[in-house]
């Protein structure tokens, strides 16, 4: 069973290796641990790592922009700078 990290982060107790791997076995056996999402579907897949590619490039570009914008209300034109 892949479980989702995030619900276990989110469930109080012990986080040693050894003590960790006996309490997630503990958890699991009780039902207290959901199963993570794995597609089985290739091209299920491939859209999901494209969505994320995407998501991590629109962030890329946001923070350039930020960054292009601080600079022209500091008065340097990265324009003129660079060109």
């Amino acid at each position: 069973m892949v479980v989702n990290a995030h619900h276990v982060k989110q469930v109080p107790g012990r986080k040693t290796d050894l003590a960790d791997a006996q309490w997630l076995a503990i958890l699991a056996r009780s039902g207290l641990l959901r199963g993570s999402f794995v597609p089985l579907n290739q091209e299920l897949r491939v859209l999901r790592l494209i969505s994320r590619q995407m998501q991590k490039m629109t962030g890329i570009l946001s923070e350039k922009n930020r960054m292009h914008k601080v600079l022209t209300d500091s008065g340097i034109r990265l324009a003129v700078v660079v060109a």
